[in-house]
């Protein structure tokens, strides 16, 4: 009986056009726990849901985010915001279908999008793509869309703190890029951790990040902090048995940029354990094909040791409410 009264709601929500309820006045929903760009079956691509009292955020956008939404019973169209940490393709690529999905339902309101430098770019060249299936509508003539109904950008940048419909949030430049300190390239391309502040808790997410200074300052005095983690020699191995004539440089070029730009589990518990947050949420795991789950959390528990979670897609935090059994 309890499974028919809760497929019976969210079929109500569905069809009446209505997110399902917020599960706290803060929570947040891992909808992906992959690491891109290599898809897997049983992981989504890079995406979260941040609910903020019935306010609803994307946080990345993995591909595949619109459908992952509806698994939850959370349609396109009530989405508020989307908050981009980089312009990595494995954390956009849901942004099209999100906005044109958004334009089909008649959205409410403009989609809010926040990300790093680029960003504007990045929408306006989305927009522009769409704008053939605008034209054509549904075959029976199309009023003209103004592009700002769709979507509005607002770029963020390094130390940037803005309020977002009640909520704080505050960015800082992680270390996943390496450009030279003040290069063209530094001050054009950045990529983001964002903390996020609300009434009630403080949620900090890295992003795709090496070991960094910044974002230990960013968690301080959180209550969560959501990370990426990468098994390095298993995603080498990988590399290896997809492209086996790639050359010793290339290979070595990557193992520094895996080393560097991500977060193996002992350097992702040192960041942890200097941020001092009492709870870590493990994502966007980048691995071979499967991960070796206890390998990683002993990694990270060599130097953490506050309360680790090796998430799944759709793990919410807070955990969801237990129904009574009646």
């Amino acid at each position: 009986m309890k499974k028919i009264l809760l497929l019976g709601a969210a079929l109500a929500a569905l069809l009446s056009g209505v997110a399902m309820p917020a599960i706290a006045e803060t929570s947040f929903t891992i909808l992906g726990s992959r690491g891109g760009p290599v898809p897997v079956p049983h992981r989504g691509q890079p995406a979260n849901l941040l609910t903020v009292d019935g306010t609803l955020s994307l946080v990345d956008v993995g591909d595949g985010t619109a459908g992952q939404l509806m698994k939850i019973g959370v349609l396109t169209r009530n989405i508020d915001n989307v908050f981009i940490s980089h312009l990595h393709a494995d954390h956009f690529g849901g942004l099209l279908a999100l906005i044109g999905l958004r334009h089909q339902t008649q959205a409410r309101k403009p989609l809010q999008i926040y990300g790093p430098p680029g960003t504007s770019t990045l929408v306006e060249g989305l927009l522009a793509g769409l704008a053939p299936s605008i034209a054509a509508g549904f075959g029976v003539g199309a009023k003209p869309v103004n592009p700002d109904d769709l979507a509005q950008v607002h770029e963020l940048r390094d130390g940037d703190s803005i309020e977002v419909d009640g909520f704080k949030v505050t960015v800082v430049k992680n270390s996943h890029y390496s450009f030279p300190a003040n290069s063209p390239l530094s001050d054009r391309y950045q990529s983001l951790s964002l903390r996020f502040d609300t009434a009630d808790r403080s949620i900090v997410y890295t992003g795709d990040t090496g070991p960094s200074a910044a974002v230990v300052g960013l968690a301080k005095g959180a209550d969560l902090l959501v990370s990426e983690v990468i098994e390095l020699d298993s995603v080498l191995a990988a590399t290896k048995a997809i492209a086996p004539n790639m050359s010793d440089k290339a290979m070595a070029y990557m193992r520094r940029h895996l080393t560097q730009h991500h977060l193996v589990p002992q350097k992702l518990g040192q960041l942890a354990a200097e941020a001092g947050v009492p709870k870590l949420v493990v994502t966007h795991f980048s691995s071979g094909f499967t991960e070796d789950l206890p390998a990683i959390a002993a990694g990270i528990a060599e130097a953490y040791k506050g309360e680790i979670v090796l998430s799944k897609d759709f793990d919410t935090f807070p955990p969801r409410p237990k129904k009574d059994s009646q």
